[in-house]
């Protein structure tokens, strides 16, 4: 059985090596607007389980009278949809868990089965070899063979190497942010959120006031949300390769503001 692991001093249930969205949905302080179900329906979310079920790896079951059940992937992925600093949360609870058996032993073939298809697809959309695509596994891991990661790693390399193939092409190598770099990267996503919202809202006025300036702001805050959404994924992608086993930068006080 899998460590107990708490987020917010809120114990997650596990069922079948995955974790319960509703207590995390709990743990995140249980707004209508953070409900599992509306990030189940988001379009990255489907994309993000469609490349995890495509490896073989159960991604999501919704147990009756128990409620809905994801893999660790989609753990990282619905704490960064509420919130950079809900994310790490999430995360840091994770490898806090992931310490305490830092002596697991090596994994079998059969263990690093997801991990191998991932890399498979990871080759097959972006076009390189599987000797880059395996360097970069053992970079960010430190480790010069996959089967010396250990097992409570897997999922998180195997998130890794998802998160690259998302974006369409790998991550360059030997560019890594500071823990400060990161958290302000996260602070502006954060407010340039807080900004595109406030401009939607003063749409009905500035269409009142029969303003020239409207059709710009609609525009503007509807593109914008594109290239949020685009950071968003891509602070996911560098927490999960630059800290997976490390200390995280620290959260400091950043809120969602997602609809």
């Amino acid at each position: 059985m899998n460590a107990q692991i708490s987020v917010a001093n809120v114990a997650i249930r596990q069922f079948d090596n995955l974790y319960s969205l509703n207590d995390l949905h709990k743990a995140a302080g249980g707004e209508n607007r953070h409900k599992p179900s509306l990030w189940a329906n988001n379009n990255q979310t489907l994309d993000l389980i469609a490349e995890i079920e495509k490896a073989g790896i159960p991604a999501i079951q919704k147990k009756q009278g128990l409620g809905t059940f994801v893999c660790k992937e989609l753990v990282v992925h619905y704490g960064m949809w509420i919130s950079p600093a809900f994310s790490l949360k999430v995360i840091r609870a994770f490898l806090d868990t992931q310490e305490e058996v830092s002596g697991s032993p090596k994994t079998t073939a059969d263990e690093r089965t997801g991990l191998r298809q991932a890399v498979s697809a990871l080759v097959g959309k972006c076009g390189i070899d599987y000797s880059s695509a395996y360097s970069m596994v053992h970079q960010r891991f430190g480790v010069e063979h996959i089967d010396q990661i250990a097992a409570p790693l897997l999922p998180s390399a195997i998130a890794y190497v998802h998160a690259l193939t998302l974006q369409g092409r790998p991550a360059p190598q030997g560019i890594c942010f500071s823990e400060r770099q990161i958290h302000q990267f996260a602070v502006l996503t954060d407010y340039a959120e807080r900004m595109m919202e406030l401009l939607g809202q003063l749409e009905p006025a500035l269409q009142a006031l029969r303003s020239p300036l409207t059709a710009r702001a609609c525009s503007l805050a509807d593109e914008s949300f594109i290239w949020i959404d685009n950071c968003r994924r891509s602070l996911l992608a560098t927490t999960i390769s630059q800290y997976s086993g490390n200390t995280l930068p620290p959260a400091g006080r950043i809120s969602a503001r997602r609809q």
